[in-house]
């Protein structure tokens, strides 16, 4: 690993797509549906983070600051951002901290398919 490239972020996704497709079996099912929704979470956020720049700067609050960042900007598209962010914040907390999650089978695709969008969008507002 060299210390010169920058970590492609977007990478988390594939990660967590391998994880839901059960490219892992000797790790349980829900961990590995766990690691997935925390894994499209962070695969997004960082971008977000990083698209805002010295505009997503503070020293707390990180995650509701990129968040409302997006939610309020007057772009549509920026918008969106932040109204999937939140939503993959949710269950991606739902997934480190909450005991027994009934839904995981289907919230698991929903958030990769949000974080895809999310991909998507920052790409498009980039202008890759």
């Amino acid at each position: 690993m060299s210390g010169s490239r920058k970590f492609n972020w977007t990478s988390f996704l594939s990660l967590a797509r391998s994880l839901h497709e059960g490219s892992f079996p000797s790790v349980p099912r829900e961990a590995c549906l766990r690691t997935a929704m925390n894994r499209a979470y962070f695969a997004v956020f960082c971008p977000a983070k990083i698209y805002l720049g010295s505009r997503a700067r503070g020293k707390d609050a990180a995650h509701e600051r990129v968040r409302n960042l997006f939610k309020q900007s007057s772009n549509l598209d920026e918008q969106m951002i932040g109204h999937l962010l939140e939503e993959l914040h949710i269950d991606r907390c739902r997934a480190d901290y909450k005991g027994d999650i009934p839904d995981w089978e289907s919230k698991v695709p929903q958030n990769l398919a949000k974080a895809q969008r999310i991909v998507e969008l920052l790409g498009e507002l980039s202008g890759v």
